[in-house]
């Protein structure tokens, strides 16, 4: 038997050939029984849907699609459990997550607009457009340098999955693009009231200040984007679909060759349908509300189960901000999507263990409609899109905005998370019913049992 199976070795080996290469000494998924590869790759292409001002967002209808488009390439892959996932080159966004014809992604067909003109609340004084997706944020806090510049991208085929990968350079080529020229490109696609701004912003995003002439006197200002110097790091996303996963990997990495630290954020915001009975999904004890402009009444430090009003997305009472603490609890964030269907979506993330490196959530919700005044309230809060969606933020790195972290010289520093549609069994309306039902769904997958932790690997 044993020369037998010797025999039969050596004649696959040479019928396929051996070679040391890279890719042999790549993380390999583990194969199912089948030998044909399943998963598919194809090219295709995205529409993104714009409008001229927050004047334009009907809130009292749903589906409308504007007339100001732009169809940009993208690429989609596809497997044998019906899932579906595409993504485009512009912010590195995973577009849609599908199984069959149920969307588990928020999309805004309704039409983006840019809004926070002319603050410090976003990278850049032309403020914030919002597409929807999954998207890697880069650099710095509130959705990164590049969220509406197109990364490069390309792709791998492993032995059973298949990959999408963007990456850019935190460069001063890239931010300059970024800052100066993405604005006039934008302004004649998206065609906004007013020119988009040029620039850079200022606020939270800087920590110095020099001394200038304004109507002759001699005043503070700072210095824009200080905080957040350029680092020359490169920002990876991989997503992959594997042959029988009903769930996505996503793989988040910061790579710094340069010889010294560098301090920076590394973000991944999703945006996911709900709507007015979603409940969240988390096993998380205790939160910190950073931000003195969203629920004043409430301590900094919040014991999640004693305010239960936040359970439900559209419960909060206004839009705003939270953030795991001291770090994430479970191994899962999410959100009912469908209250009638019980269906639903979550993040999760590796199984940790004691000598693990820590992960954080950031949660941010629209809130109760009824207290939202159209044009009104902050510039964070007035560019609320007219169909709703929750949007938690994974970080293997940064517990907070503003809080950047450092990152290590010649190391590249990466995280893993998969998005798990849920496609029934979330009608409940006891939490404590819902995550145990979500706990179970996990165990069930040996592939999230696979998922990588939070790493800092050593460069050459």
């Amino acid at each position: 038997m044993w020369l037998f199976l010797s025999l039969i070795s050596l004649l696959v080996i040479g019928a396929h050939g051996f070679s040391l290469n890279a890719r042999a000494f790549a993380r390999r998924i583990p194969a199912r029984d089948s030998l044909k590869m399943v998963v598919k790759l194809e090219e295709t292409t995205h529409t993104l849907y714009y409008i001229p001002s927050i004047k334009h967002i009907d809130y009292t209808k749903t589906g409308n699609r504007p007339d100001t488009v732009e169809v940009v390439p993208a690429w989609q892959l596809s497997n044998d459990k019906n899932v579906k996932v595409k993504a485009m080159a512009r912010g590195a966004n995973m577009v849609a997550l599908n199984i069959s014809d149920t969307k588990y992604v928020w999309e805004n067909v309704e039409g983006a607009v840019y809004y926070g003109r002319g603050t410090a609340n976003f990278p850049y004084p032309r403020g914030l457009s919002l597409n929807g997706g999954v998207r890697f944020a880069a650099g710095t806090a509130e959705h990164g340098f590049y969220y509406d510049t197109d990364w490069e991208v390309s792709n791998s085929t492993q032995e059973k999955s298949k990959s999408i990968i963007f990456t850019i350079v935190d460069n001063e080529k890239n931010r300059n693009h970024a800052a100066y020229e993405v604005p006039k490109k934008m302004t004649k696609i998206a065609k906004p009231e007013e020119p988009l701004l040029e620039g850079l912003s200022w606020g939270e995003f800087s920590n110095e200040t020099k001394k200038v002439f304004e109507n002759g006197e001699l005043v503070d200002r700072d210095v824009v984007m200080s905080k957040y110097p350029v680092t020359n790091m490169t920002y990876t996303l991989n997503i992959t679909l594997v042959d029988g996963e009903d769930f996505v990997r996503l793989r988040m990495s910061v790579k710094n060759s340069a010889s010294y630290g560098q301090n920076a954020e590394a973000w991944l915001p999703m945006t996911f349908p709900i709507d007015e009975e979603s409940m969240i999904l988390s096993h998380q004890k205790r939160r910190w509300r950073r931000d003195n402009w969203c629920f004043k009444d409430l301590p900094n430090m919040v014991t999640w189960d004693d305010h239960k009003l936040f359970d439900t997305c559209l419960d909060w009472p206004t839009g705003g901000i939270f953030y795991d603490f001291p770090e994430m609890d479970g191994r899962f964030h999410g959100v009912v999507t469908d209250s009638k269907a019980g269906q639903g979506v979550v993040y999760v993330i590796p199984d940790k263990k004691p000598s693990d490196l820590p992960h954080y959530t950031k949660m941010w919700s629209w809130g109760n409609k009824q207290n939202f005044v159209q044009g009104g309230g902050s510039a964070l809060t007035q560019g609320r899109p007219a169909s709703e969606y929750y949007e938690p933020w994974s970080s293997g790195f940064n517990f907070a905005f503003f809080n950047n972290v450092r990152f290590e010289p010649k190391t590249d520093h990466s995280w893993e998370i998969a998005i798990l549609p849920i496609t029934s069994g979330l009608e409940s309306k006891n939490k404590a019913e819902l995550l145990e039902y979500v706990d179970d769904q996990i165990a069930q997958r040996s592939g999230l049992q696979e998922l990588e932790p939070v790493k800092k690997t050593p460069l050459p």
